[in-house]
């Protein structure tokens, strides 16, 4: 195995490289494919092409012809077969240099350097006839893409706009249904209204006081939100009578039947106290005397 150098690489060994012609042919005409076959043995294992990063963005120039592609092989003696694909594009004596393998950033070793004839297709007259010109990529015009492009958003949006149309004719046909007025409530009616459904669940009859007591207590509560416009709801009993007394401040007889009221409700609320037989009887009817004296105080 000889050694080759050149002038800005140092001196490696030279590997043997077989040629591979195209099957059939017994000359290489301008254009034929050639393949160039190195084999590297376990000594250069991760050993690689100096030309494996420029290859992966296409073919690229070497020396008189054209360096395509390469394949790898890794044999059952753990050699490594490289197989270089080459072409030359004109008629005559076409060199292939060396490949250089390059191990950690340093070259390990080259293929041999080849040469081979390549003769012109036919017996053209002109010597200009006898070239072949490497094929060159065609670029789309980019005035097509943006034409394209544009055609392709203009039946886009053509069609989306025809389905909206679509759409909004069929809802205009389609017969509307009439709106329910839902009429509001005054606090007075939302408690009577209250008052009934709470009646019809039969609380009393079943003995589920608290249930019943909690109800009325909820109701009036939602009354005088309604009616004195605070947020009643969420106060305690403490803080409803505190409010209560700016807002009765002139009826003091309704203000005491509020806290008689709600003192009864939160003994049957918080303890396991069953209310008298009359009481709860009473209650509702009670409850909704002190509501209309109350409603009356606007």
């Amino acid at each position: 195995m000889s050694t080759v150098a050149e002038p800005s690489q140092p001196q490696v060994p030279a590997l043997n490289t077989l040629v591979v012609a195209p099957e059939g042919s017994s000359k290489l005409t301008a254009g034929d494919e050639l393949q160039l076959t190195v084999t590297l043995s376990s000594e250069y294992k991760d050993a690689t092409p100096s030309v494996t990063e420029t290859l992966k963005n296409g073919s690229m120039e070497w020396g008189d012809g054209r360096l395509l592609s390469f394949d790898t092989k890794i044999e059952k003696d753990s050699s490594t077969t490289y197989t270089f694909h080459v072409t030359c594009y004109k008629p005559g004596q076409c060199k292939f240099p060396g490949i250089y393998f390059m191990k950690e950033g340093k070259p390990v070793a080259i293929s041999e350097e080849k040469s081979m004839e390549y003769v012109s297709i036919g017996k053209p007259e002109k010597e200009e006839a006898q070239k072949i010109y490497e094929p060159v990529n065609v670029a789309f015009p980019w005035q097509w893409a943006v034409g394209i492009g544009f055609g392709i958003f203009l039946v886009t949006f053509l069609t989306i706009l025809g389905i909206m149309s679509y759409l909004k004719k069929k809802r205009a046909l389609k017969p509307s249904k009439p709106e329910v007025m839902v009429p509001l409530l005054t606090a007075m009616e939302q408690f009577q209204k209250s008052l009934r459904e709470l009646q019809a669940q039969g609380y009393l009859e079943k003995s589920q006081y608290k249930k019943f007591y909690f109800g009325i207590s909820e109701a009036m509560k939602v009354f005088a939100e309604k009616h004195w416009t605070f947020n009643a709801p969420d106060c305690t009993t403490e803080e409803l009578l505190d409010i209560l007394k700016s807002k009765l401040s002139h009826k003091q007889d309704i203000l005491n039947q509020w806290k008689d009221v709600f003192d009864e409700l939160d003994l049957v609320k918080f303890t396991d106290q069953i209310p008298p037989a009359q009481h709860s009887q009473s209650l509702a009817d009670r409850v909704l005397d002190l509501i209309r004296r109350s409603w009356e105080t606007r």
